[in-house]
């Protein structure tokens, strides 16, 4: 599997558990999984049905469509641990690519919202600095921080 692939899955799982706000402990569960299934070279029940098919909403039905046959025959395919090496590489960046169809949007919307909380922070700080700043309030805010981080705290 290519280095460019490689990124290209990992990023595509990333926006997957970011879409769905996972909490760590369920990105974890995903990413010991894909680890699982890239160190055995081969796709089995327990990665994808277990780990991802918990975590991920629509992960068999995906699965078995990135792989472009029926469901039976992608069941077959994992019950006997035929998706490996090579077909595993290229299952995973169609998988990857098919994530991406599924949850960039939700991914994109939350950057974007994130972003916007963040801007709005910033723009709160430093309202706040130029209201601690007229006057003397900055030079009293500097001596009590100075005061308490000395121990003495005068009034």
């Amino acid at each position: 599997m290519t280095l460019k692939d490689q990124n290209y899955v990992f990023e595509s799982v990333t926006m997957a558990v970011s879409a769905l706000g996972m909490s760590t402990e369920q990105s974890g569960r995903i990413f010991l999984a894909l680890r699982e299934m890239l160190s055995k070279n081969v796709l089995t029940s327990q990665e994808l049905v277990r780990q991802w098919g918990n975590a991920l909403p629509g992960a068999v039905t995906r699965a078995a469509k990135a792989f472009g046959k029926s469901q039976e025959e992608f069941k077959k395919a994992l019950q006997t641990g035929s998706i490996r090496g090579k077909e595993l590489y290229k299952w995973l960046v169609e998988y990857a690519r098919l994530l991406r169809e599924d949850f960039e949007p939700a991914a994109r919307e939350g950057a974007e919202s994130l972003q916007g909380s963040l801007k709005k922070m910033q723009d709160a700080v430093e309202l706040l600095y130029l209201e601690i700043g007229k006057g003397d309030g900055f030079y009293k805010l500097t001596d009590s921080i100075n005061s308490i981080t000395c121990g003495k705290l005068s009034t």
